[in-house]
């Protein structure tokens, strides 16, 4: 079978070197997607587990991998002897509901509720999609020798991995394979197993079970099938004869059944059968098949098992996002997918902007922002309703389910304890010094309170159960939502009804006041899109609206001027910026692996930072760009701070074991001490926030040129960055423009590689009609280049200024990806702004290039055609020499 991607995978070291030097990304943008992952770099890899519960799992033949699929729409590959996270692969749009592995270990197979199946590479975490638009929601995937078998309602697809086409069918849904593929089982009518041969041709059918059957399994060479249905039986037949070898058990609530390699015991597990179950009866065990006995037991469960092939392993996906690897002699757990941990559900920061308190599902954190570092674990074992400081920042306020505490934020000790026992709990909110607190109590009411000595202030009475509860920054005004989606605003001094909400909500997902408490800002969801909606609390009607989130959020928060909105939450895992007043759309964060939850601005409005739901990190974002900065993790004994370019901090040297590297380009995990030392780098997090905040004072004019064009670049927008591009660039783009135009084979090959390799790829990525318009000057040039990709993204992400160096007029740029300096920026001043000169990095290219291709073994020709195949996808012929002008006469 060839490989997805295999051409890239041999081009792909010739091409990065290219975009090293800026001017390749023109000839090799649409390939180089995937730059950080070029043989040799170690990427830093985030120990981030599934956000939801895991539906599948699969065990790699050679035992090096495991494979879990689940409802956070992610397939992750981990490390068997370890347990640590290797690479996520994203793509899936709905719950993933089954994984599988080819039986050479190189490829997997995902089946999702979107409808699709995909094909991986383990190795290099390339994927396409094999099939889609499947009739059964419910995607059920296996491997069988050289077919990927698909399940329907009631019958099997077989597509070439290939060619993604259908090969063959077989007349009965899936349930099982072999490890090799060699053998097929499906359930053709209720309670019956058929077997199939790799081929697809059917070898024998009996009854099994006089129910529908909930799972089945085979023994490494196929002789033995175990089954268990709704008549609560396990079984185990020979799959040669059709005969029943042992009936195992009658126990209640068995869901998943996992047969030994040599087919002498079964791993059973309970699960949850019509909702109906307990958590005493959670519990999995081991029977040795000839004498009916147990030979271990545990109290795990799950959704999916299966042996390593030497038996000696189960694999076993928890009810808790976690795969639990089990030891098959005793059950007992040897180790677990190491990711998943806490859920943040609430960041506040200090009116000082110095201290963050982080609440996560069993603690709440008090975190020094200036460095980065823990100062205190709060509320060991309990989380949080909500937090928040006092206006000198030296305390600290938690809402539990009946208490509120009060916090030394110095030194974290407890200060204060306040007990509620007719509050409710959940939801709570502080006013913005933290003196107030409004919390549910009995019998629809919402009650207000001093956290300074407990006393009850005011009392709210509402006609229905209260869903949503906030108080205004100043805690003067408290809003309430009730069941029916009907909102009333209290003042809190006075205990009078301030205003009604004249039409009802549709659902609310949350609500805030302005920072003058005259507006209250509601995000509503129906089901189809959201909702900002403003509402005026002098004339409570909804004044405004503008388009928010596709789907619901979590919370909201404002910045502390008042003018930026933060949204966390939305259906693609972004955060959202927008206009407090207006509503407009700023921009938004990408790349999050869950859901955000909570979100908070710095005290000085230039930074955003990110808690999710699903694992223990804070993801911070330079604003307004959302542009992602850094990470922080919060674990139990301290904090790792980490950026995109794969740096990290630490302050407990213990926790240098828990960042996880992998060889770019492999599925290879690295030790700390395999990885280059300048990527542990002490203060990462104060460098990287004051780097990000730092006045626009401090930043050179030459700089300020090399940040306006990344940014141009990144965000496509050609019309800004060609007013950086210097003249002299400008003259050879459309010199370069007119060879691709014009020039015949003998003229091309008078040009230097570089320019002969730009003019070849322009011919081949630009549309006739343009290459034969009249308007071919460099300008235009340029800007069609960067608007359309052709100037790619990869030439400037993730490149940082380490130095600027200024001559008259004349400067020189120093840049660095990843902790490494690549080759300078000059710049040149004219007409009083700073140019880049593009022409140079060319020039500085074309001798690299081509002593590799040398050491390569190829010619000048073979490598331009490969890489105009890499990028076109298109085979390239001798016609690729033939200009366009002539061939339009």
């Amino acid at each position: 079978m060839s490989r997805p991607g295999s051409l890239n995978l041999i081009f792909k070291p010739m091409r990065l070197l290219l975009l090293t030097f800026l001017l390749s990304a023109f000839c090799f943008h649409a390939a180089s997607a995937n730059e950080s992952e070029r043989p040799g770099k170690p990427l830093l890899v985030e120990q981030l587990g599934h956000a939801s519960r895991i539906t599948s799992v699969a065990v790699s033949p050679d035992s090096r991998f495991v494979l879990t699929g689940a409802e956070d729409w992610t397939v992750r590959l981990w490390d068997f002897k370890t347990g640590r996270l290797i690479r996520v692969f994203s793509g899936h749009t709905f719950v993933v509901s089954s994984v599988a592995f080819s039986a050479d270990s190189r490829f997997a197979l995902s089946g999702s509720e979107d409808r699709t199946v995909r094909l991986w590479d383990i190795e290099t975490g390339v994927s396409r999609v094999l099939a889609a638009n499947m009739q059964d929601r419910s995607v059920y995937v296996r491997f069988s020798g050289k077919r990927a078998l698909v399940s329907q309602f009631d019958y099997t697809i077989a597509i070439s991995p290939e060619t993604g086409k259908e090969i063959g069918r077989l007349a009965t849904p899936l349930m099982e394979t072999t490890t090799d593929g060699k053998w097929v089982a499906g359930q053709p009518a209720e309670g019956s197993v058929a077997i199939y041969n790799d081929a697809g041709t059917k070898v024998r059918e009996f009854i099994a079970h006089s129910k529908w059957i909930r799972d089945m399994d085979f023994s490494a060479d196929g002789s033995r099938i175990v089954t268990v249905g709704d008549d609560e039986g396990i079984r185990v037949w020979n799959t040669r004869t059709g005969e029943r070898i042992a009936r195992l058990t009658n126990q209640t609530n068995l869901q998943v059944v996992a047969l030994s390699p040599d087919g002498k015991s079964v791993f059973a597990v309970k699960g949850f059968v019509n909702g109906k179950m307990t958590p005493e009866q959670f519990g999995s065990h081991l029977i040795d098949i000839a004498s009916g006995k147990t030979l271990c037991e545990t109290k795990a469960t799950g959704n999916a098992a299966q042996f390593t092939r030497d038996g000696k392993h189960i694999v076993l996906a928890d009810h808790k996002r976690n795969a639990s690897i089990l030891r098959a002699s005793d059950c007992g757990l040897a180790r677990k997918t190491e990711g998943w941990h806490d859920k943040t559900s609430h960041v506040r920061i200090s009116p000082a902007g110095s201290t963050l308190l982080v609440a996560h599902s069993d603690s709440v954190y008090l975190i020094d922002f200036t460095t980065g570092r823990l100062v205190k674990r709060l509320r060991q074992g309990a989380s949080a309703y909500d937090v928040a400081f006092s206006a000198d920042g030296k305390r600290a306020f938690t809402a539990a389910s009946r208490s509120i505490e009060t916090w030394n934020t110095q030194d974290g000790s407890l200060l204060r304890k306040l007990d509620f026992p007719e509050a409710v709990g959940y939801p709570a909110d502080f006013s913005a010094d933290g003196k107030l607190a409004a919390i549910i109590g009995p019998e629809n009411q919402v009650i207000v309170v001093s956290t300074e000595n407990g006393s009850v202030l005011q009392k709210f009475a509402v006609e229905s159960g209260p869903r949503t509860v906030v108080l205004s920054a100043d805690g003067s005004l408290c809003a309430i939502e009730v069941v029916a989606h009907s909102m009333t605003v209290w003042s809190t001094r006075t205990g009078r009804l301030v205003a009604r909400l004249v039409q009802p909500l549709s659902h609310l997902d949350s609500l805030l006041f302005s920072r003058d408490a005259s507006t209250l800002i509601a995000l509503t969801f129906d089901g189809d899109a959201s909702l900002i909606q403003f509402i005026s609390v002098a004339d409570p009607r909804v004044s405004r609206v503008a388009p928010g989130p596709k789907r619901g959020v979590t919370g909201n928060a404002l910045s502390s001027d008042g003018r930026f909105l933060l949204l966390p939450g939305d259906a693609d895992r972004s955060v959202k910026l927008h206009d407090s007043v207006t509503g407009r759309f700023i921009g938004s964060s990408a790349g999050h692996s869950h859901y955000p939850e909570s979100v908070e601005f710095s005290a000085d409005g230039k930074l955003a930072i990110a808690g999710h739901a699903g694992d223990d990190t804070l993801r911070i974002y330079s604003l307004p760009s959302m542009e992602h900065v850094g990470t922080l993790r919060i674990l139990e004994s301290g904090t790792i701070f980490y950026t995109p370019d794969g740096r990290f901090d630490t302050a407990d040297a213990n926790l240098k074991s828990r960042v996880v590297f992998r060889q770019g380009g492999t599925s290879k995990l690295l030790s700390i001490e395999e990885i280059p030392r300048d990527l542990f780098v002490p203060g990462l997090f104060a460098k990287t926030t004051q780097a990000t905040i730092q006045p626009a004072s401090q930043t050179s004019d030459p700089e300020k040129s090399f940040l306006a064009y990344q940014k141009a670049i990144l965000n496509s927008d050609g019309k800004t960055a060609v007013r950086y591009v210097n003249s002299q660039t400008l003259k050879w783009f459309a010199s370069i423009f007119a060879h691709a135009r014009e020039a015949d084979k003998a003229t091309l090959l008078k040009l230097s590689f570089m320019n002969r390799l730009m003019a070849l790829s322009m011919r081949a990525r630009t549309p006739t009609e343009k290459l034969l318009s009249r308007d071919y000057s460099g300008e235009s040039v340029f800007v069609y280049g960067v608007e359309n990709g052709m100037i790619g993204k990869s030439s400037v992400i993730d490149l940082r200024v380490e130095k600027v160096t200024i001559n008259d007029k004349f400067a020189k740029v120093s840049v660095s990806r990843g902790g490494k300096e690549t080759a300078p920026f000059h710049f040149y001043l004219e007409s009083g702004i700073w140019k880049v000169d593009l022409e140079q990095l060319s020039a500085m290219s074309n001798m690299t290039i081509l002593e590799m291709i040398k050491q390569r073994g190829m010619t000048e020709e073979e490598f331009i055609f490969k890489a105009l195949e890499s990028l076109t996808g298109k085979k390239v012929t001798q016609e690729i020499y033939k200009p366009p002008v002539s061939r339009s006469r």
